[in-house]
């Protein structure tokens, strides 16, 4: 969906969400629904698994990311990347945790030129 006029731009927010508009895209959220934002929804245990659920509208086409990091490494932390997902669920799910203690993320590669 292209936007035009007033906060239409890559660099702008549409829908005053706080996202811009390049990242929505990117992230197949929809710009011109406040709503609808690249985000974390829920983390959730099922048994020895944690689902890490994002906000992912259910035509998404990009692939997500999940990384997870135990502790600040050189100023830094220590991210690794678990998996990713492509299927339209928004569902990532990380199986068996051998940390106590995690940080997540969720990525969202740019799309090929």
């Amino acid at each position: 969906m292209i936007r035009t006029g007033p906060n239409g731009g890559p660099t702008d927010d549409y829908d005053n969400d706080g996202t811009p508009n390049q990242e929505e895209f990117w992230a197949d959220t929809d710009p011109a629904d406040n709503a609808s934002f690249p985000q974390i929804k829920a983390l959730t245990l099922s048994g020895q698994t944690v689902n890490v659920t994002v906000d992912k509208v259910s035509d998404a086409t990009r692939t997500y990311i999940i990384q997870t990091a135990t502790q600040l490494q050189g100023g830094g932390f220590n991210w690794q990347v678990l998996g990713t997902n492509i299927s339209t669920t928004g569902v990532l799910p990380v199986n068996d945790p051998a940390d106590p203690v995690l940080l997540f993320r969720v990525t969202v590669p740019p799309l090929a030129p």
